[in-house]
């Protein structure tokens, strides 16, 4: 008899969170935006309100663009074992399963909210929530018509198969501070070289200002996709 406990895995319901910037309208455009490590949706969403605040001609009313923001299913205190909890969308330990756990989730949610509401999709990810974007599209049900990655990048562990999935989307940008504390202009290169050999290619944006997202380069973002007000 051995005496090395083996490891087994059970699958088991989670409750999970999530934000509305508003409430659901018919052909609503819907923005899934997923928030970085350690932080939560709830005040990721905040951080994105001039998304929603400026609307243009073709959604008309206030409130047809609308923020979705899934919370990672593990929260943790930030210091210590009190005060301030973040999320996260997964760590390198039991990874496969926590990324097919995630894209599971994302796709629920994602049925749950389109099956009454069909419309536009754009996926937006911020630092970690780059790589959970760029897995969901590339391995789940979501088909957006814009995928945003901003301050981060396309995951190397996407599967040809996948990559193809993330060349059929429309519009693909990619985000960077010029002062970007975990990417410098030699690191921005690479990881822009590395999208054009994957033949995944990206318009970039680049402003002014870390790893971050300032209310004026999200308005050059809306600018860009033709959706500022």
């Amino acid at each position: 008899m051995s005496d090395e406990a083996t490891q087994h895995t059970l699958r088991v319901q989670r409750t999970a969170r999530y934000h509305l910037s508003d409430a659901l309208l018919p052909g609503s455009e819907l923005w899934y935006v997923l928030h970085g490590y350690g932080q939560l949706a709830a005040d990721f969403i905040e951080s994105l309100a001039v998304i929603r605040e400026s609307n243009d001609a073709h959604l008309v009313a206030r409130g047809r663009r609308i923020l979705v923001a899934p919370e990672g299913l593990s929260r943790f205190y930030l210091s210590g074992t009190r005060g301030t909890i973040g999320a996260s969308w997964m760590t390198r330990d039991f990874r496969d399963e926590e990324i097919e756990d995630y894209i599971a989730y994302l796709d629920t949610l994602h049925e749950t909210l389109r099956a009454a509401n069909p419309g536009k999709d754009v996926v937006f990810g911020f630092s970690q929530g780059t790589a959970t974007a760029s897995r969901w599209v590339a391995g789940g049900a979501v088909q957006p018509d814009v995928l945003v990655l901003w301050g981060g990048t396309v995951p190397p562990d996407i599967s040809e198969r996948g990559l193809q999935i993330l060349r059929t989307i429309p519009r693909r940008i990619i985000a960077f501070g010029d002062n970007d504390r975990y990417a410098d202009e030699d690191r921005i290169r690479q990881e822009l070289d590395s999208l054009n050999d994957r033949d995944l290619p990206f318009e970039v944006l680049r402003f002014d200002g870390g790893h971050e997202l300032p209310e004026s380069a999200l308005v050059r973002l809306l600018k860009l996709l033709g959706r500022d007000s």
